[in-house]
């Protein structure tokens, strides 16, 4: 008698731990949760030197926090703001590269128009969106 009780403990623990292990793995393959947003490396190339890194999606009243220059940089995810245009290219689309150094605040969004392998006001390729 114990040992078929003990049998359905073990059965009834393994179908628990199956069910709340299941969704967990599958987030972890979205790209898109806030979770895995901050965890999944990205990168892009910007092909300019000084582009400004600012703490909005708005050229007229966001704040630049810092300048990247041309280079692979991390990218955590994408989302429309002010159209930029730079000589043939133009883009709405951002990208969010996080801090350089946690808690240094400047983290912050670059229009995808200085993006290397864009298209005119299409996202970048392989970046989760916001």
């Amino acid at each position: 008698m114990l040992g078929k009780k003990l049998g359905t403990v073990l059965i009834a623990s393994a179908a628990l731990v199956t069910a709340f292990a299941a969704p967990s793995a599958a987030a972890g393959q979205s790209d898109v949760s806030g979770q895995e947003v901050r965890t999944k490396v990205n990168q892009v190339h910007i092909w300019e030197n000084g582009v400004k890194v600012r703490t909005g999606r708005n050229t007229t009243t966001s704040k630049v926090v810092r300048t990247v220059n041309i280079g692979k940089h991390n990218a955590n995810c994408q989302r429309k703001g002010d159209r930029v245009t730079v000589g043939q290219w133009t883009n709405t689309w951002w990208v969010w590269l996080p801090e350089t150094t946690p808690g240094k605040g400047n983290g912050g969004w670059v229009t995808a128009v200085y993006v290397s392998g864009g298209s005119n006001n299409a996202k970048i390729a392989g970046i989760p969106d916001c």
